[in-house]
Protein backbone atom coordinates (compact mmCIF):
# COMPACT_ATOMS: atom_id res chain seq x y z
CA UNK A 1 0.00 0.00 0.00
CA UNK A 2 1.31 3.88 -0.97
CA UNK A 3 0.28 6.43 1.13
CA UNK A 4 0.92 9.57 0.69
CA UNK A 5 0.51 12.48 3.03
CA UNK A 6 0.75 16.14 2.46
CA UNK A 7 -0.74 19.35 3.94
CA UNK A 8 -2.59 21.32 0.82
CA UNK A 9 -3.38 25.24 0.60
CA UNK A 10 -3.44 25.74 -2.72
CA UNK A 11 -1.64 28.94 -3.01
CA UNK A 12 2.03 28.59 -4.32
CA UNK A 13 3.32 26.76 -7.31
CA UNK A 14 4.71 24.59 -4.38
CA UNK A 15 1.31 22.90 -3.52
CA UNK A 16 0.26 22.96 -7.24
CA UNK A 17 3.09 20.34 -8.32
CA UNK A 18 3.11 18.22 -4.87
CA UNK A 19 -0.74 17.87 -5.52
CA UNK A 20 0.37 16.75 -9.26
CA UNK A 21 2.55 14.34 -7.67
CA UNK A 22 -0.07 13.24 -5.56
CA UNK A 23 -2.99 12.80 -8.77
CA UNK A 24 0.09 10.39 -10.33
CA UNK A 25 0.95 8.45 -7.62
CA UNK A 26 -3.07 7.52 -6.85
CA UNK A 27 -3.66 6.85 -10.80
CA UNK A 28 -0.84 5.09 -11.23
CA UNK A 29 -0.48 3.22 -7.89
CA UNK A 30 -3.63 4.00 -6.49
CA UNK A 31 -2.32 5.50 -3.80
CA UNK A 32 -3.77 6.51 -0.53
CA UNK A 33 -3.87 10.24 -0.25
CA UNK A 34 -4.09 12.01 3.38
CA UNK A 35 -4.35 15.58 2.78
CA UNK A 36 -4.59 18.49 5.40
CA UNK A 37 -5.25 22.11 5.82
CA UNK A 38 -3.03 21.70 8.61
CA UNK A 39 0.44 19.92 9.55
CA UNK A 40 0.48 16.26 9.65
CA UNK A 41 2.38 14.90 12.37
CA UNK A 42 3.48 11.01 12.10
CA UNK A 43 5.09 8.34 14.29
CA UNK A 44 8.71 8.79 14.38
CA UNK A 45 8.95 12.64 14.99
CA UNK A 46 8.09 13.86 11.10
CA UNK A 47 6.11 17.29 10.53
CA UNK A 48 4.34 17.34 6.76
CA UNK A 49 4.14 21.05 6.42
CA UNK A 50 2.45 22.91 3.51
CA UNK A 51 5.24 22.80 1.54
CA UNK A 52 6.49 19.06 1.82
CA UNK A 53 4.86 15.44 0.97
CA UNK A 54 5.89 12.25 2.18
CA UNK A 55 5.16 9.43 0.52
CA UNK A 56 5.07 5.53 2.36
CA UNK A 57 5.08 2.25 1.05
CA UNK A 58 4.22 0.23 3.63
CA UNK A 59 4.58 -3.44 2.21
CA UNK A 60 8.53 -2.53 1.26
CA UNK A 61 9.00 0.08 4.67
CA UNK A 62 10.35 2.58 2.85
CA UNK A 63 9.86 6.25 2.69
CA UNK A 64 10.42 9.00 -0.16
CA UNK A 65 9.48 12.70 0.55
CA UNK A 66 10.37 16.40 -0.84
CA UNK A 67 10.19 19.43 0.43
CA UNK A 68 10.50 23.06 -0.38
CA UNK A 69 11.19 24.62 2.84
CA UNK A 70 12.88 27.26 3.54
CA UNK A 71 14.39 25.25 6.64
CA UNK A 72 14.27 21.47 5.51
CA UNK A 73 15.51 19.79 8.49
CA UNK A 74 12.05 19.35 10.35
CA UNK A 75 12.01 16.43 7.65
CA UNK A 76 15.82 15.58 7.35
CA UNK A 77 16.37 14.06 10.96
CA UNK A 78 13.77 11.52 10.34
CA UNK A 79 15.35 10.18 7.05
CA UNK A 80 18.72 10.43 8.82
CA UNK A 81 17.72 8.33 11.41
CA UNK A 82 15.98 5.30 9.87
CA UNK A 83 18.76 5.27 7.34
CA UNK A 84 17.26 3.26 5.32
CA UNK A 85 19.45 3.01 1.64
CA UNK A 86 15.75 2.82 -0.11
CA UNK A 87 14.73 6.08 1.41
CA UNK A 88 15.07 8.92 -0.45
CA UNK A 89 14.40 12.81 0.36
CA UNK A 90 14.30 15.79 -2.10
CA UNK A 91 15.60 19.15 -0.59
CA UNK A 92 15.46 22.13 -2.37
CA UNK A 93 17.22 24.12 -0.17
CA UNK A 94 20.21 21.73 -0.23
CA UNK A 95 23.51 22.61 1.34
CA UNK A 96 25.76 19.91 1.25
CA UNK A 97 27.43 21.03 4.75
CA UNK A 98 24.04 20.84 6.64
CA UNK A 99 22.72 17.63 4.67
CA UNK A 100 25.77 15.64 5.39
CA UNK A 101 24.40 12.99 2.79
CA UNK A 102 27.32 10.96 2.75
CA UNK A 103 27.55 10.05 6.14
CA UNK A 104 23.84 8.16 5.74
CA UNK A 105 23.18 5.39 3.17
CA UNK A 106 19.64 7.42 2.58
CA UNK A 107 19.44 9.35 -0.34
CA UNK A 108 19.51 12.74 0.65
CA UNK A 109 19.30 14.44 -3.15
CA UNK A 110 19.13 17.81 -4.55
CA UNK A 111 16.49 18.95 -5.97
CA UNK A 112 14.61 21.82 -7.98
CA UNK A 113 12.58 24.83 -7.12
CA UNK A 114 9.66 26.94 -8.46
CA UNK A 115 8.00 30.32 -8.74
CA UNK A 116 5.62 31.85 -6.38
CA UNK A 117 2.13 32.46 -7.85
CA UNK A 118 0.56 29.34 -10.15
CA UNK A 119 -1.72 32.10 -11.21
CA UNK A 120 1.52 34.19 -12.98
CA UNK A 121 2.36 33.02 -16.37
CA UNK A 122 5.48 33.72 -16.92
CA UNK A 123 5.94 32.66 -20.35
CA UNK A 124 3.44 35.63 -20.94
CA UNK A 125 5.80 38.31 -19.61
CA UNK A 126 9.02 36.41 -21.30
CA UNK A 127 6.78 37.23 -24.36
CA UNK A 128 6.27 40.80 -23.33
CA UNK A 129 9.95 41.60 -22.57
CA UNK A 130 11.48 40.15 -25.87
CA UNK A 131 8.95 42.79 -26.98
CA UNK A 132 10.96 45.43 -25.37
CA UNK A 133 15.26 45.60 -26.18
CA UNK A 134 15.45 48.98 -24.75
CA UNK A 135 15.55 48.22 -21.09
CA UNK A 136 16.19 50.81 -18.29
CA UNK A 137 19.67 51.24 -17.22
CA UNK A 138 19.33 50.08 -13.89
CA UNK A 139 18.99 46.77 -11.45
CA UNK A 140 16.19 46.18 -9.82
CA UNK A 141 14.66 44.16 -6.63
CA UNK A 142 10.73 43.92 -5.26
CA UNK A 143 10.02 42.20 -1.94
CA UNK A 144 9.75 41.61 1.67
CA UNK A 145 12.70 44.83 2.96
CA UNK A 146 11.00 44.92 6.51
CA UNK A 147 10.21 41.33 8.27
CA UNK A 148 12.70 39.58 6.59
CA UNK A 149 15.52 42.09 6.67
CA UNK A 150 17.61 42.82 3.23
CA UNK A 151 18.78 46.36 4.42
CA UNK A 152 21.00 46.93 1.76
CA UNK A 153 17.68 48.10 0.01
CA UNK A 154 17.57 51.14 1.77
CA UNK A 155 20.71 51.59 0.73
CA UNK A 156 20.68 51.18 -2.48
CA UNK A 157 17.88 53.39 -3.26
CA UNK A 158 20.43 56.19 -2.61
CA UNK A 159 22.02 55.41 -5.79
CA UNK A 160 21.63 55.92 -9.52
CA UNK A 161 21.64 52.57 -10.38
CA UNK A 162 19.20 50.80 -8.41
CA UNK A 163 15.25 50.71 -8.66
CA UNK A 164 12.93 48.96 -6.13
CA UNK A 165 11.62 48.37 -2.19
CA UNK A 166 9.00 47.19 -0.77
CA UNK A 167 6.17 44.49 -2.53
CA UNK A 168 3.50 45.59 -4.84
CA UNK A 169 0.52 43.98 -6.37
CA UNK A 170 2.05 40.79 -8.34
CA UNK A 171 0.55 41.88 -11.87
CA UNK A 172 2.12 45.42 -11.24
CA UNK A 173 5.49 44.01 -10.37
CA UNK A 174 5.76 41.91 -13.71
CA UNK A 175 5.12 44.30 -15.76
CA UNK A 176 7.50 46.41 -13.52
CA UNK A 177 10.48 44.16 -13.66
CA UNK A 178 10.30 42.84 -17.55
CA UNK A 179 11.77 46.81 -18.02
CA UNK A 180 14.34 46.53 -16.29
CA UNK A 181 18.14 45.16 -17.43
CA UNK A 182 19.17 43.21 -15.05
CA UNK A 183 17.34 41.61 -11.53
CA UNK A 184 18.91 41.65 -8.33
CA UNK A 185 18.61 38.39 -6.08
CA UNK A 186 18.56 38.74 -2.41
CA UNK A 187 17.81 35.59 -0.32
CA UNK A 188 15.51 34.93 2.18
CA UNK A 189 15.37 32.42 4.92
CA UNK A 190 16.54 29.99 2.40
CA UNK A 191 18.53 30.97 -0.54
CA UNK A 192 16.61 30.16 -2.97
CA UNK A 193 13.68 32.25 -3.31
CA UNK A 194 10.70 32.61 -5.83
CA UNK A 195 12.03 35.48 -7.68
CA UNK A 196 15.11 33.60 -8.61
CA UNK A 197 13.02 31.53 -10.52
CA UNK A 198 10.67 34.21 -11.75
CA UNK A 199 13.58 35.86 -13.21
CA UNK A 200 14.91 33.14 -14.90
CA UNK A 201 11.76 31.95 -16.06
CA UNK A 202 10.89 36.11 -17.71
CA UNK A 203 14.69 35.87 -19.05
CA UNK A 204 15.84 38.94 -16.79
CA UNK A 205 19.49 38.50 -16.57
CA UNK A 206 20.02 37.94 -12.18
CA UNK A 207 23.18 39.11 -10.65
CA UNK A 208 24.05 37.29 -6.94
CA UNK A 209 26.34 36.26 -4.77
CA UNK A 210 27.69 32.93 -6.06
CA UNK A 211 25.01 30.13 -4.98
CA UNK A 212 25.79 28.05 -1.84
CA UNK A 213 22.91 26.05 -1.82
CA UNK A 214 22.51 23.18 -5.03
CA UNK A 215 20.01 22.23 -7.42
CA UNK A 216 19.71 18.81 -9.10
CA UNK A 217 21.11 20.73 -12.24
CA UNK A 218 24.02 23.16 -11.32
CA UNK A 219 23.28 26.90 -11.94
CA UNK A 220 26.62 28.09 -13.01
CA UNK A 221 28.00 31.14 -12.51
CA UNK A 222 28.59 33.80 -14.65
CA UNK A 223 26.80 31.17 -17.16
CA UNK A 224 22.84 31.10 -15.74
CA UNK A 225 23.75 34.42 -13.64
CA UNK A 226 25.54 37.01 -12.38
CA UNK A 227 27.96 36.22 -10.33
CA UNK A 228 29.33 37.79 -7.15
CA UNK A 229 32.19 36.45 -5.51
CA UNK A 230 31.12 36.04 -2.43
CA UNK A 231 31.06 38.28 1.03
CA UNK A 232 30.19 35.82 4.03
CA UNK A 233 27.35 33.55 4.66
CA UNK A 234 24.34 33.51 3.55
CA UNK A 235 22.87 35.83 6.22
CA UNK A 236 25.08 38.40 6.41
CA UNK A 237 24.09 38.39 2.01
CA UNK A 238 20.52 38.79 3.51
CA UNK A 239 21.37 41.95 5.96
CA UNK A 240 23.71 43.25 3.62
CA UNK A 241 25.78 46.26 4.31
CA UNK A 242 27.58 48.84 2.41
CA UNK A 243 30.26 46.41 1.52
CA UNK A 244 27.44 44.31 -0.10
CA UNK A 245 25.89 46.99 -1.85
CA UNK A 246 29.12 48.18 -3.42
CA UNK A 247 29.50 45.02 -4.80
CA UNK A 248 25.78 44.76 -6.21
CA UNK A 249 26.97 48.50 -7.97
CA UNK A 250 30.46 47.52 -9.32
CA UNK A 251 29.21 43.88 -10.78
CA UNK A 252 26.24 46.09 -12.39
CA UNK A 253 28.85 48.58 -13.60
CA UNK A 254 31.03 46.20 -15.35
CA UNK A 255 28.18 44.00 -17.18
CA UNK A 256 25.35 46.34 -17.83
CA UNK A 257 26.58 47.49 -21.22
CA UNK A 258 27.65 44.35 -22.20
CA UNK A 259 24.64 43.39 -24.79
CA UNK A 260 26.17 40.12 -25.71
CA UNK A 261 26.99 39.02 -22.38
CA UNK A 262 23.83 40.05 -20.72
CA UNK A 263 21.84 38.09 -23.43
CA UNK A 264 24.14 34.92 -23.30
CA UNK A 265 22.77 35.03 -19.27
CA UNK A 266 19.41 35.80 -20.24
CA UNK A 267 19.28 32.97 -22.58
CA UNK A 268 21.06 30.64 -20.82
CA UNK A 269 18.98 31.09 -17.59
CA UNK A 270 15.06 31.14 -19.45
CA UNK A 271 16.84 27.50 -20.99
CA UNK A 272 17.41 25.78 -17.99
CA UNK A 273 14.06 27.24 -17.00
CA UNK A 274 12.32 25.68 -19.88
CA UNK A 275 14.44 22.17 -19.33
CA UNK A 276 13.70 22.01 -15.78
CA UNK A 277 11.36 24.29 -14.33
CA UNK A 278 8.68 24.68 -16.21
CA UNK A 279 5.27 23.79 -15.79
CA UNK A 280 5.23 21.55 -18.74
CA UNK A 281 8.38 19.48 -17.08
CA UNK A 282 8.87 19.63 -13.48
CA UNK A 283 6.55 17.27 -12.72
CA UNK A 284 8.73 14.63 -14.55
CA UNK A 285 12.06 16.09 -12.85
CA UNK A 286 10.58 15.28 -9.55
CA UNK A 287 9.25 11.52 -10.37
CA UNK A 288 12.92 10.68 -11.96
CA UNK A 289 14.50 12.74 -8.54
CA UNK A 290 12.33 10.56 -6.14
CA UNK A 291 13.04 7.02 -8.97
CA UNK A 292 9.50 6.41 -9.06
CA UNK A 293 8.83 4.19 -12.19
Amino acid sequence: MIKVYHTYNNVKHHDVILHELELYLKNKYNAELIISNNEIELPGGIVVSDCSLLIEDTVTNTFKGITFADSPYRFLPFFQNRNNPNDILLISQYNEEESKSSQYQCKIKKSIYVASSPSIDLDHYYNKRQENKDYIDKFYFRGNINAIGRSVIPLLSHTPYFYGGHSINTADYFDELINYKVGLCIPGVGEFCYRDIEYMGVGIPMVKFQYINELYHPLIPNYHYISIDRIGDLTSERNGKEEHMDAYIKRFLEVKDDKEFLSFISNNARKYYEDYLHPTVRLNQIINLLEIW
